[in-house]
């Protein structure tokens, strides 16, 4: 079960106010006119001078005031402040920044310096994909983000930041918490993808060791490996079509439940635990884009190179034009497919162009919908092996949609 979240105290949940307890220095606040902008208010302000670290001389829309705000500012810098207070003294506070000025890109370094943050490589990777999502930075989206990310260092100190930004980034859409446990599926799922092929090969190799029952069955899948079409390796070695009798995962599934299970020798039943354990991760992501994305899934497609079974993740999104459904593909390792990338896209298109294959492909997502719910603030979610996973979301409000009143 996922821990419970609690935001750190230096920064709040997005869209739910932002600090108040900043140790301004106080100084009365001087100026030639009155200030009409409004505590709350985004403004757009340029600094005219800097007086010390915590006061600045600032060009606002309705003129130019003394402003108590801490930052390390340049005569020059433009940036959003959000107006902490009016009176007695004018108090801003670091808002957002724009990641392009007069069509020019600005340095990581220097966003990362007009928006006071500090200068590590984390925050460097993080400005580096704000970036490339929009034209403003916003200070507290960058803060939160960093929260995610330095508690899932904390556990996996090794973990790839690039990948871990990709997750949270990726959570954060779906409006689910970026979770160390939810990151440590994400993970097993992608691990699962590149292990199974060898996991599938040993179970196939000791067949032998199956009840009788199982035998033909496993036999069968044998022969599909070695009559490369593929309609029919996806229907039997994909995990999105487990809803079939005849798929290899299925089988699985059923094969914990027999009478004869507790027999088998202990590195088959290591090898079927450690299926089911991936298989669960898969289930997880899936279950939780049934409600958050249900045009979205995760599909696990299964080829053969050079006679070996492989695996690669695409995202697959389905969209309805009309009376047709059109779909888009995004691989999750493009560098994996190189070998069969044109072929392979080529037979995907077949594929998920024929809406029988494709409907068939989105029935799984009724079985991963009638066994998990969405609450308040929550999804839970019931495993094939019964064990209950949650998945809390985050708080409404931590998105691109909060609304916010700019004064430029």
């Amino acid at each position: 079960m996922a821990a419970e979240f609690q935001f750190p105290s230096e920064i709040d949940p997005l869209g739910e106010g932002y600090r108040k307890n900043l140790d301004f220095q106080k100084v009365p606040q001087t100026r030639v006119k009155s200030i009409t902008v409004r505590v709350g208010e985004i403004v757009r302000g340029r600094i005219v001078e800097v007086l010390s670290p915590k006061q600045a001389v600032i060009d606002l829309p309705d003129g130019t005031f003394t402003a108590e705000i801490s930052g390390r500012f340049n005569p020059g810098d433009e940036l959003f402040f959000k107006v902490n207070s009016t009176d007695p003294a004018l108090v801003l506070k670091i808002y957002s920044t724009f990641s392009r000025v007069q069509n020019k890109e600005l340095p990581v370094d220097e966003i990362i310096r007009l928006l006071d943050l500090p200068s590590s490589s984390l925050f460097q990777k993080i400005i580096e994909n704000e970036k490339e999502q929009a034209n403003v930075i916003i200070r507290e989206d960058v803060l939160l983000v960093s929260q995610f990310a330095l508690k899932i260092l904390e556990k996996f100190p090794k973990a790839d930041i690039d990948q871990i930004l990709k997750f949270i980034y990726f959570a954060m859409q779906l409006k689910i918490e970026p979770a160390v446990d939810f990151f440590e599926t994400y993970l097993k799922m992608l691990d699962f993808a590149k292990h199974l092929p060898s996991i599938i090969n040993s179970l196939l190799l000791q067949r032998n060791s199956l009840p009788d029952s199982l035998k033909e069955k496993f036999g069968n899948f044998l022969s599909a490996l070695q009559r490369p079409v593929f309609s029919s390796i996806f229907s039997l070695f994909s995990p999105n079509t487990f809803t079939n009798d005849a798929n290899i995962f299925s089988t699985f599934l059923n094969l914990r439940n027999i009478p004869d299970y507790t027999s088998l020798p202990a590195s088959l039943k290591q090898l079927v635990d450690e299926i089911l354990s991936g298989f669960s991760a898969f289930w997880i992501l899936n279950s939780a884009l049934v409600h958050t994305n249900p045009s979205l899934m995760f599909v696990f497609v299964p080829f053969l190179f050079d006679g070996k079974l492989n695996y690669t993740i695409v995202r697959y999104k389905r969209r309805k034009i009309g009376t047709r459904y059109k779909y888009d593909v995004e691989f999750d390792d493009d560098e994996a497919i190189k070998p069969v990338g044109e072929a392979l896209k080529k037979d995907m298109e077949e594929f998920f162009n024929n809406e029988d294959n494709a409907q068939h492909l989105f029935n799984s997502q009724r079985e991963y919908q009638r066994q998990s719910r969405k609450e308040s603030n929550r999804i839970v979610i019931k495993l094939p092996s019964s064990e209950v996973r949650i998945l809390k979301l985050l708080p409404s409000g931590t998105d691109n949609s909060r609304k916010v009143s700019i004064v430029i």
